[in-house]
């Protein structure tokens, strides 16, 4: 028994025999004494991380060294900053008083060489996306997404229309209000899990 910090469907991974790799628990006294950590995609043998989580650290990363070029003009940030009823993962600043909302998103679904979010449906990002327009709307400040791919075999990002056709109505609606998307890919293995370089987003599943 292992625990599965990932909510999402996971079935085009979990397969009879496929391989996975198993952290032990950092607290003796939990129920499952494993963490689920990789599997390992039985068609392109790249291994996924199943820790969606770890998304903020990479994207942390990317943020101080200054992987983005779209964002390394941004003088600093924070993590985890409330905006009215909502949090999102970090907000972004300069001197001037300029501010920019990122919300950062993990993915894991592949078709192909192309990698689709959500993999489940997820309400919550429907309303991030919407709030995040409104931002970029309204406010005068800036909002962008950050899809972080938890897999080496994926070269761009794209909504998940035939599981989430709200969340990819949403991302084009905040796409045409100003809202900017951007996505990493990211190499997961038994050794760990670094960034690798920026790759495109398409705002709508292709044909």
């Amino acid at each position: 028994m292992a625990h599965l910090a990932d909510p999402g469907r996971l079935r085009e991974l979990f397969v009879p025999e496929a391989p996975m790799y198993l952290e032990p628990a950092q607290n003796p006294n939990r129920k499952t004494q494993w963490t689920a950590a990789l599997v390992q995609d039985r068609q392109s043998k790249a291994w996924v991380s199943l820790q969606a989580a770890r998304a903020n650290s990479l994207a942390e990363i990317i943020l101080r060294q200054r992987l983005l070029p779209p964002l390394e003009a941004w003088e600093s940030f924070r993590r985890e900053v409330a905006w009215q009823n909502h949090r999102f993962d970090f907000l972004l600043e300069k001197q001037s008083g300029s501010r920019l909302w990122l919300e950062v998103k993990s993915v894991t679904l592949r078709n192909k060489d192309l990698g689709l979010f959500p993999d489940a449906v997820t309400d919550r990002g429907r309303r991030h996306l919407l709030t995040l327009k409104d931002l970029a709307a309204t406010s005068g400040q800036e909002a962008a997404v950050l899809f972080l791919t938890q897999r080496e075999d994926l070269h761009a990002v794209a909504p998940a229309t035939h599981i989430d056709p709200a969340f990819a109505a949403a991302m084009a609606e905040a796409g045409r209000a100003g809202v900017n998307f951007y996505a990493f890919r990211c190499r997961a293995d038994p050794s760990g899990i670094a960034p690798l370089e920026a790759i495109p987003v398409h705002l709508s599943s292709p044909s």
